[in-house]
């Protein structure tokens, strides 16, 4: 085994990512409320944004969201008849391989876990243009900001990566769903706008990001914080502890 893969850890200037246990159930639940989500908590952020994309295009292309919509108010022909045939056969296959990809890479990513030396970080941050330091952060902050606004509970990580594409996904399905004219309308006591100006296609997708933003940056506040303490320990341990030293009996 090369020595790259004992790291637990790999921070840079905008990111860490990390190797940890994660439940293989949660990441393909994650997958099947959003492609693309489960994978994104794997780390593996360029699989997950061309998933998310994916979704994106072929959910709107096949109008699944619209029908789903019309299905639950019992409009069931209407629904049938506004689906695309076509996409969703594209939809259903990549979407079914997306839950069963996630839950299989989780499996061997838990098992790589096994093999790592715990707490270890290889470190890149060569720049001049940001800098990203392994501290102990408040989880209740990660999920007060995500709840503001999703993407920021990530950038009080510093995980920049996963804040773009948090901001840029909430930014562009709030605009299409018409989701902060529905807001104004709400608190302005206007129930009647609401329901004229949301867009059923596009407002389905945001319950499953606003969540996920909370509960990903949630989690990785552990995650780092767990990160901290063991690399901490492994330094103490390493340059203080005295393998010769029998500490004393406490005398009663």
């Amino acid at each position: 085994m090369k020595e790259a893969e004992n790291y637990q850890a790999f921070m840079s200037n905008f990111s860490i990512n990390m190797v940890h246990l994660r439940s293989p159930w949660i990441v393909a639940w994650w997958s099947a409320a959003f492609p693309g989500f489960g994978h994104l908590l794997l780390g593996n952020y360029v699989i997950g944004f061309f998933l998310m994309i994916w979704e994106l295009l072929v959910n709107n292309l096949s109008h699944l969201n619209t029908a789903i919509t019309l299905s639950l108010i019992g409009d069931f022909e209407k629904a049938k008849a506004i689906l695309s045939i076509e996409w969703m056969w594209l939809y259903v296959t990549v979407y079914v391989f997306t839950i069963w990809d996630s839950y299989q890479k989780t499996i061997q990513y838990n098992q790589h876990y096994s093999l790592v030396q715990k707490g270890t970080i290889k470190v890149s941050t060569d720049s001049a243009l940001t800098l990203n330091l392994l501290e102990k952060r408040k989880p209740i902050m990660s999920i007060i900001w995500s709840l503001f606004t999703p993407g920021l509970g990530n950038f009080y990580l510093n995980r920049i990566p996963a804040t773009i594409i948090g901001i840029v996904l909430w930014v562009s399905v709030g605009y299409y769903s018409n989701l902060f004219e529905g807001l104004y309308y709400t608190m302005t006591g206007n129930f009647k706008e609401v329901t004229k100006v949301l867009d059923a296609q596009w407002i389905l997708f945001v319950p499953s990001i606003y969540i996920f933003s909370v509960y990903d940056a949630y989690i990785h506040c552990i995650e780092y914080n767990k990160l901290f303490d063991q690399a901490q320990k492994n330094k103490l341990m390493e340059s203080y502890h005295c393998p010769t030293f029998k500490m004393p009996l406490k005398r009663v």
